[in-house]
């Protein structure tokens, strides 16, 4: 019977998805033991409920586990989920609030840049100790780490850990076809996509119509430059999560050139920056690194394209 540990449980919303999912398989139906494992015990209660809750009115079958402690969740899993927020909410607002003490600005400080940095320096202790368990607990588990930051945890599981059969994963592939779909009106069932790329940076290759072969983007194009302040200023936060748009240092008074405009540059006083999530460039994995990550990938489901037309 396949175990799925569920790190973070009390992250309801995630755990519900993934629960959900996990139940939408006739195939697996019986099959699957969930254990759920979080640090709080109201939250690990409530998730235990709303997971059997899920089981049962599904039919599913599956069998749903409960543990305060980390290692008898993990022992002996399959697959592992990451799901937590070191801090919570407090330390998260943190995040946002201490840099902003010093004019930087963040859309989403989760992934790069100081708040990433900090959601990093908070999360990564907690990560290598749950890659240190599955080496010795469950060496052979798949761990998906859906935790921010994206790049940060999962590199230092590898780096920091014999184990290396882990992954950085999230939703946003799956959501970003709906919502192309959905905005140039054709039913996803009626799109052919190619996506590539790495967590929270992805790419669409191909968008498509599959009867018809047309290009979809050139009317995507024509939907986004009709609502500038909606649509065009989501696309433009999106960018800035995962990309730092700090201008070099200017003179009072010079213009600062942005992609294909241009805007007066910072006064005196004024933070410098002109987006979310300032930082440096993400420096690439050592050659140890990047030999793991090519191990743990392997020929595994995972690292083939599944979303090909």
């Amino acid at each position: 019977m396949p175990r799925v540990a569920i790190i973070g449980a009390g992250s309801v919303e995630f755990t519900r998805n993934v629960v959900a999912d996990l139940c939408s398989f006739p195939e697996l139906a019986g099959q699957v033991t969930i254990a759920l494992h979080d640090i709080n015990a109201e939250r690990l209660a409530y998730a235990e409920r709303a997971a059997a809750s899920i089981v049962r009115r599904t039919g599913a079958g599956h069998r749903v586990e409960a543990s305060a402690e980390r290692r008898p969740a993990v022992d002996g899993a399959d697959y592992v989920i990451n799901e937590i927020q070191v801090g919570g909410y407090r330390h998260t607002l943190m995040d946002f609030e201490i840099p902003k003490k010093y004019g930087v600005r963040q859309t989403i400080g989760d992934t790069i840049g100081i708040g990433g940095i900090f959601r990093g320096l908070r999360t990564i202790p907690v990560a290598v100790g749950i890659g240190n368990d599955l080496h010795e607990l469950a060496p052979d588990a798949l761990l998906l780490n859906y935790t921010n930051p994206m790049a940060m945890v999962p590199w230092a599981v590898y780096e920091g850990t014999p184990f290396a059969n882990v992954f950085g994963v999230c939703h946003s592939v799956r959501d970003t076809h709906a919502f192309l779909a959905r905005t140039v009106g054709v039913p996803e069932r009626d799109v052919a996509f190619r996506t590539a790329g790495f967590n929270h940076q992805c790419f669409v290759l191909l968008f498509r119509h599959r009867g018809t072969g047309e290009d979809l983007y050139p009317r995507l194009r024509e939907v986004i430059e009709a609502d500038p302040e909606g649509l065009g200023h989501r696309v433009q936060r999106a960018l800035e999560r995962v990309r730092p748009l700090v201008p070099p240092p200017r003179r009072p008074g010079r213009a600062v050139p942005v992609r294909d405009r241009r805007v007066p540059a910072p006064q005196r006083g004024e933070s410098a920056g002109l987006g979310a999530d300032e930082g440096g460039p993400g420096r690439r994995p050592g050659a140890r690194g990047r030999a793991r990550l090519r191990a743990g990938l392997g020929d595994h489901p995972l690292a083939r394209d599944r979303h090909r037309a």
